[in-house]
């Protein structure tokens, strides 16, 4: 199921957890009708160990009725407002990774399915129903100001999402890979776009959502074949070859790469062209650095890139590009933040980049000299 989706589900929204969100006015079409919410989520690993976070995946809000998603304490929570009856319900503990999580209420009972399981705790409570028209703020990726006061953004992907009047799912059943259109589907988000600020609606309630600060990525998939052609390196070996065009003004060095350290504190070099150089960090967290050094002092970065969040043991696509005037580096298909580059002219750069793409390129390692240490890269990799 999980191959499946990946193939036909390459898109998604990345949320940072701070300050973006997908926003729509929705209106109930019949707002006395039960409702189901259900989307796919990639969540990273640092989110789950967080354990002060309290993070909304989803909040559809208006004065009379909130029914929202948080993760917290390894859980996903579902909680159903209307009036003065609340309804709480959560699954049980879920690992990082893709995820289908879909919340149901029946008007008197709220479940919290994740992956069709059935959820640890369900809320049953006798209510009279507001039954009217509603207009509703709904967020992707956030809260309403009211939610975000007590909880924070999510930080991980979305990638589908569908609203339905209707109770879809009442007992344990197999998420469906791909979420369609059926006759109570009031939102429906495929995330097919990949670009923009819009997110498109296929239910036919033109319930269209405003992108705010969310970048996209793509699922990139590493090939088993592939993968299994790769090289192993395992800390004291590297490989020694030419660039392959010594005069290019841009470039791109992408590969498939999995680390494999038990240190619990390394810095290791995955290549290293010259002046320019990517590295991969065990400190407190994992992470990347692609940059360009300073030629009369290699510990001194003219400019880097760096990454957060790598998983350990797991395939990791990394692309390094140079487009000419700024460094731009990509993890599992999203941009990683710039550092500010130092004031050096731009003459003097292009000398540095040219004189790095004469040099030869060091795949793994790096020979250790009387001055620095040698450390080579463990691992998995696939240039």
């Amino acid at each position: 199921m999980s191959e499946n989706l990946e193939k036909r589900d390459p898109f998604s929204l990345h949320f940072n957890g701070i300050d973006d969100y997908a926003e729509v006015d929705y209106d109930y079409r019949k707002a006395s009708e039960p409702l189901t919410i259900e989307c796919w989520v990639d969540i990273p690993e640092v989110t789950i160990k967080d354990q002060f976070a309290s993070s909304v995946i989803f909040d559809l809000h208006s004065h009379l009725r909130v029914f929202y998603c948080v993760l917290r304490n390894h859980r996903i929570h579902m909680y159903y407002h209307e009036g003065e009856w609340i309804w709480h319900a959560f699954s049980a503990d879920i690992s990082p990774g893709r995820h289908h999580i879909a919340g149901v209420f029946d008007g008197t009972s709220l479940n919290a399915f994740v992956d069709g399981s059935v959820p640890a705790k369900v809320t049953k409570n006798r209510a009279n129903r507001l039954a009217r028209f509603l207009r509703s703020t709904f967020r992707i990726g956030s809260g309403s100001t009211y939610e975000n006061s007590q909880h924070r953004g999510f930080k991980g992907n979305i990638s589908q999402l569908r609203i339905s009047e209707h109770t879809v799912y009442n007992d344990e059943f197999q998420p469906p890979p791909l979420l369609t259109r059926h006759e109570s589907t009031v939102a429906l988000y495929r995330f097919e776009e990949g670009k923009g600020k819009i997110l498109h609606d296929l239910s036919g309630m033109y319930n269209h959502a405003r992108i705010t600060g969310a970048e996209w990525s793509v699922a990139l998939q590493p090939d088993k074949e592939l993968l299994n052609r790769g090289v192993q390196l395992d800390g004291d070996d590297w490989i020694e070859t030419k660039f392959p065009d010594p005069s290019a003004e841009q470039f791109t060095i992408e590969a498939w790469v999995t680390p494999e350290t038990n240190r619990k504190l390394a810095h290791q070099l995955l290549f290293q062209l010259g002046s320019l150089s990517l590295k991969y960090h065990v400190n407190n967290g994992e992470y990347w650095t692609w940059s360009l050094l300073d030629p009369q002092s290699q510990e001194i970065p003219v400019s880097t890139v760096s990454s957060k969040d790598v998983a350990l043991n797991h395939p990791v696509h990394i692309a390094c590009q140079w487009n000419g005037t700024i460094w731009k580096m990509f993890l599992n298909g999203l941009p990683c933040r710039t550092l500010p580059m130092r004031a050096t002219q731009k003459e003097h750069l292009a000398e540095i980049i040219s004189a790095s793409l004469k040099q030869n390129l060091f795949i793994g390692g790096f020979p250790a000299t009387e001055k620095t240490r040698s450390h080579c890269f463990e691992g998995k990799f696939m240039l």
